[in-house]
């Protein structure tokens, strides 16, 4: 049996399916989504993936 719920991300707000696909240590579990994004404790992975792209433009920007 897979584990799974559904799960509102902080960022959009959007009720969204999470499942457990393994775990990371014996403690922090790992999720993805339906489209095999990976969850970063409450925020979806769209979101997550969103903020890490937009971080990551504005910290190699600040090296030029």
């Amino acid at each position: 049996m897979i584990e799974s719920d559904n799960r509102k991300c902080r960022i959009c707000g959007i009720v969204k399916r999470r499942i457990l696909v393994g775990r990371f240590d014996e403690v922090n579990k790992k999720y993805h989504d339906e489209k095999g994004n990976t969850w970063n404790g409450s925020c979806c992975g769209e979101c997550h993936r969103e903020r890490v792209k937009n971080n990551m433009r504005l910290l190699r920007s600040g090296n030029k």
